[in-house]
């Protein structure tokens, strides 16, 4: 006959490692997830191009018009997010907000890439860009570091 108080010690003790490690990878998911930075503007690019910077801090409604087509992105508590557009698919209004640094929205048939960055602007100042994301050329500069705009 077998002992039948070890197998209950083992079964416990099994069961008290299963638990411990289960609470052990919800701990590291909780504080992984957690330190995600808010970001602190939109970037827009079309053609890979940077043609403006949105503050996350203020409410802004930005129509967003180039030789592709019509976009229209909300800036509201914080975070960011495409309301309209007049592509075929009209997938990047289903992508949900934009508030954390890293996060993004892209409409492929406009060519167009939103991201959420950082906290803090290196380059940004007071800079105004008066033809905005829709103008003639579609913005942008041939230098990847030159900013066409930042709205604060």
């Amino acid at each position: 006959m077998r002992d039948r108080g070890g197998n209950i010690k083992r079964d416990l003790a099994l069961i008290s490692g299963l638990l411990a490690a289960a609470l052990l990878i919800s701990l590291v998911m909780f504080f992984r997830g957690s330190s995600r930075k808010e970001a602190g503007y939109a970037v827009i690019r079309v053609d890979g191009k940077e043609v403006a910077r949105y503050d996350l801090g203020r409410d802004a409604s930005v129509p967003i018009d180039t030789a592709y087509g019509h976009n229209l992105l909300v800036i509201r508590d914080g975070e960011a997010k495409m309301e309209e557009a007049d592509c075929p698919d009209g997938y990047c209004m289903g992508q949900g907000a934009i508030r954390s640094a890293g996060d993004v929205i892209v409409c492929l048939p406009h060519r167009l890439v939103i991201e959420a960055a950082g906290e803090t602007q290196k380059r940004a100042g007071n800079l105004e860009n008066p033809e905005g994301p829709g103008s003639p050329d579609g913005g942008g500069t041939s230098d990847p570091d030159e900013v066409d705009a930042v709205a604060r």
